[in-house]
């Protein structure tokens, strides 16, 4: 695929964070917890959702973990990490991240901002689209492959005749794969 000559296509390695940082972010969100909660208290008042927004998938182990159902387990489960350690010889499948539970540690990396700026770097849905089948499908526009959209193609769509499997989208699945065959 092309792209411009001074857009670049970014690194993964841009929007990872080193375990350092995370570290010392979560001792950070932590620290910033216990003031909201000490505040909350010289105010006799509880912490609510609005006052976590910022924080709540943040720090590790994260911020929700203290929300959640078996919240009271988690301060003496201790020996989770070494359970799943051992897990890897009950099942077939290899874990890559066995040190990681995406219930305590939650989601240890963000890459919305990389998929944004990927399609940025190779022009945009429109510039990807012109290097697949896209056109062998004779829609006018890419909007008109996802039906669930709002579009000026559902409208026109509205009076036709169609399936019940058309009007779901349940046949969505096989105009993507050709659509998007490299």
């Amino acid at each position: 695929m092309s792209h411009e000559e001074d857009q670049l296509i970014p690194n993964l390695y841009r929007y990872l964070q080193p375990s350092e940082a995370e570290f010392l972010y979560s001792a950070r969100v932590w620290s910033e917890y216990s003031m909201k909660r000490k505040k909350a208290n010289t105010q006799n008042r509880r912490l609510t959702l609005e006052d976590l927004e910022d924080s709540w998938d943040r720090g590790i182990p994260r911020i929700n973990t203290l929300f959640q159902k078996d919240r009271h387990t988690l301060v003496y489960d201790r020996g989770w990490r070494v359970r799943t350690d051992w897990k890897q010889y009950q099942l077939l499948k290899h874990n890559l991240l066995w040190w990681t539970s995406q219930r305590h540690d939650g989601k240890l990396w963000q890459l919305n901002s990389y998929r944004v700026d990927m399609i940025a770097a190779l022009g945009g849905v429109e510039g990807i689209l012109e290097h697949t089948l896209f056109k062998g499908t004779y829609f006018p526009t890419w909007e008109a492959l996802f039906w669930e959209k709002a579009s000026g193609f559902q409208e026109s769509m509205r009076y036709k005749k169609l399936t019940n499997a058309q009007r779901s989208g349940l046949n969505q699945i096989p105009n993507h794969r050709f659509t998007l065959w490299w």
